[in-house]
């Protein structure tokens, strides 16, 4: 039962940082296609991170702060 708490508040988490991340890319008025090719990664992959179907690796993070920071 705790296990299925501990993956449920993590799919939450990434959802909740999913959202945070597409705010980011609306706010800087870049298109899905443009944030997929500033931060390496294939449309497909960085609409999954996104939307928060895919765990995203610190690698993508770091692409989206390194990216995004100017």
């Amino acid at each position: 039962m705790t296990e299925q708490l501990n993956q449920q508040n993590a799919e939450i988490k990434i959802h909740e940082v999913a959202t945070r991340i597409s705010q980011l890319r609306q706010d800087l008025n870049l298109t899905v296609e443009e944030m997929a090719e500033q931060t390496g990664y294939s449309v497909e992959d960085y609409r999954s991170f996104e939307s928060g179907e895919k765990d995203f690796s610190f690698t993508f993070i770091f692409n989206i702060v390194t990216n995004c920071s100017n």
